[in-house]
């Protein structure tokens, strides 16, 4: 025992710094690393949010004034429902306000400035007639116990050479078959411009808006269908743009869009701008992670 010693001051001093300097790295290891992963999770949730908001826009502006058998641009349907705005060209399929002017949100929401807001109206579904139309003003039977129709929706029937507009005033099921009403207590006229044969058909038109705002508790791009209670898509989308394509004969064919989302935490060290409806934007400073999603959507029947 005589020829051991203890460790001097200075060593452990040595000692306990070394092992400092080792947890120091290891802390900005870890650290390093922990930032990294939210930064390539904060990536993948953009990414899947926009990919799930691109989808639900581009299906209906894809279907932006589909008409059933023909688009709306080749056949102008005659409209007797009322409280319902004429749907006479391709261009009422969609209606766009840019920067979000003069578009009013629905109760308790508000859409936010500077982001586009556009309608899409279209038609979906489609029952076949059960039969031919014994006169203009009869009742349409159609092929189903269809859940699809209620009374008060606006509904289309058409044959591909003739289409009507009108809205249902009572919607019964039974025996194989649906019946759709279409009294003049809610239309201008209860009668159809012809008498239809079995096999026309009858759709439902979809009225959809999408704005970026905030309400309900939540913010970010909501989806409303007709007069419904907007759904938030995705809290993660800031803003939206969307811009009409037109052919040589100065006809719509699809439309550009532009979704810009940020992460929910500040996750960025140094400065990240970004391009938005060919602008360049500069970093807003609030260290959020940002990314813009691009897509294009050709329109349903009017191509080339």
């Amino acid at each position: 025992m005589s020829g051991q010693r203890g460790a001097s001051l200075v060593e452990i001093l040595a000692a306990l710094a070394v092992q400092a300097a080792v947890l120091v790295a290891l802390v900005e290891l870890y650290g390093t690393g922990g930032a990294l992963l939210r930064g390539v999770a904060a990536v993948s949730d953009l990414q899947d949010d926009g990919a799930y908001a691109a989808l639900l826009l581009e299906r209906d502006l894809r279907s932006a004034g589909y008409a059933g058998c023909r688009h709306v641009a080749e056949r102008r349907p005659r409209v007797i429902a009322e409280d319902f705005a004429e749907w006479d060209s391709v261009d009422d399929g969609v209606e766009l306000w840019e920067g979000g002017s003069g578009f009013t949100a629905p109760p308790g929401y508000e859409a936010a400035a500077g982001s586009d807001v556009v309608r899409v109206r279209y038609a979906t579904g489609g029952a076949q007639l059960a039969g031919n139309l014994e006169a203009e003003n009869a009742n349409l039977q159609v092929v189903g116990e269809t859940a699809g129709f209620e009374a008060g929706n606006v509904l289309l029937v058409t044959d591909c050479d003739a289409a009507d507009v009108f809205r249902a005033t009572a919607v019964s099921r039974g025996n194989g078959r649906t019946t759709i009403a279409h009294g003049a207590d809610v239309n201008s006229s209860n009668r159809l411009s012809k008498r239809y044969r079995e096999h026309a058909r009858v759709f439902r038109l979809e009225e959809i808006t999408y704005f970026v705002g905030r309400g309900g508790g939540e913010a970010g791009l909501f989806r409303a269908a007709g007069d419904g209670a907007p759904v938030l898509v995705s809290g993660a989308v800031e803003r939206l743009e969307v811009a009409e394509v037109r052919n040589g004969e100065d006809e719509p064919v699809g439309y550009r869009y532009e979704l810009l989302l940020a992460s929910a935490d500040g996750l960025t060290t140094a400065a990240q701008g970004y391009s938005l409806a060919g602008q360049a934007v500069a970093d807003p400073g609030d260290r959020r992670l940002r990314r813009v999603y691009r897509g294009f959507a050709s329109l349903r029947n009017n191509l080339p």
